[in-house]
Formats: C-alpha cells, sequence, structure tokens
C-alpha cells in the first residue's frame, strides 16, 4: 500500500549522503508516499486524524495531549 518512505536517514532517500554528512542525527518527521490502490480511501483516512496541541512533556516519550483542536 506504500510506494516510499522519505527521510533522509534512509539510504534510499535521493539526498541521504548530504544528510550523511551535513547532520548527527534526524528526527521523527517522514512522508510516505502511496500506491494509486490507497488514493479512494486517503481522504476518509485524513478525516479521521485529529489535530492536538502538544504541551511540555518534561524529557518524557510521549505528547501530552492539552486539548483538541
Amino acid at each position: 500500500m506504500v510506494d516510499a518512505v522519505l527521510h533522509p536517514a534512509l539510504e534510499s532517500f535521493p539526498g541521504h549522503a548530504l544528510w550523511k554528512r551535513e547532520f548527527l542525527g534526524s528526527s521523527g518527521v517522514f512522508s510516505v508516499v502511496f500506491c494509486a490502490a490507497v488514493i479512494p480511501h486517503i481522504a476518509a483516512a485524513r478525516d479521521a486524524l485529529e489535530i492536538f496541541a502538544i504541551d511540555a512533556s518534561w524529557g518524557g516519550t510521549r505528547s501530552l495531549r492539552s486539548d483538541v483542536l
């Protein structure tokens, strides 16, 4: 269902060599390229997502959800 995952830390990423030379680590932000069969379902999946504000986690591994926007 996924054609590609775009993240500079992946060796398959077009700018990986530049990223590896210039950076010491990476973030959890990435993009996904879906295959054509998934396209009819993307709008429903997007509409099911919630946007929430992130509070300080005080060093924890989870986002503290203060409210849903």
